[in-house]
């Protein structure tokens, strides 16, 4: 099936304003989303992506993993796929893209965490993202913050005060936390249960007074 993708191209370094631009490809002859992407890179030098398989991209306006079945994201959506970095506004090169301000959060971990944690954090970029807190709200701690706080607090049960006192911020903390959507993932129902257990915690531990 031939499938069209209409791609997000931005470079900070030239143009001054975002475009995007199709591409024509045969389906089948891809397994995951980054083949096709990196044949595009193969095939027009100037397009860059960030290529590891495990990075999202939002096609359609949702959060996917580039290791996603291509097929299956066709079956989904359709033959025109339109791709988009996680936060157009923070691009910098077409689906890369400056993530800066969610790295900055990790401060908060510092003396908590193992450096080896810090991948496991990174793994949540799209939740910080899509998470449509961020627009009102720009200090938000984000959705991916607080995934973060309560892995970490299983792995180390005795700083649980330390991270519930994070993630109980009153100015940018989980008080502010949405429902979960605009991505996909097997996994998001376990994160609504994660934030579901945080705030019981919280109650727990005196820093909420009601779940909320």
């Amino acid at each position: 099936m031939k499938i069209t993708l209409k791609i997000f191209r931005f470079d900070k370094n030239s143009d001054y304003l975002a475009y995007y631009k199709p591409y024509v490809y045969e389906s089948n002859d891809f397994k995951r989303i980054y083949d096709i992407l990196a044949q595009i890179k193969k095939d027009d030098i100037y397009f860059d992506f960030e290529e590891n398989p495990e990075a999202c991209i939002k096609i359609n306006q949702l959060a996917i993993r580039q290791r996603r079945i291509l097929n299956n994201i066709v079956e989904q959506f359709g033959n025109e796929l339109t791709i988009e970095p996680l936060d157009t506004k923070r691009a910098t090169k077409d689906l890369i893209m400056d993530k800066s301000d969610f790295l900055d959060k990790l401060d908060f971990f510092k003396g908590l965490i193992d450096i080896h944690d810090i991948e496991l954090y990174k793994q949540y970029d799209f939740l910080y993202y899509m998470s449509e807190v961020r627009e009102f709200l720009p200090e938000y701690l984000g959705d991916s913050f607080f995934i973060f706080a309560y892995k970490m607090l299983l792995k180390y049960p005795e700083k649980t005060p330390q991270f519930l006192k994070l993630i109980a911020d009153e100015d940018k903390g989980i008080y502010y936390h949405t429902k979960f959507k605009n991505f996909i993932t097997s996994n998001a129902l376990d994160y609504e249960s994660y934030i579901k257990e945080l705030k019981v915690m919280l109650v727990k531990s005196g820093l909420a007074r009601r779940i909320f």
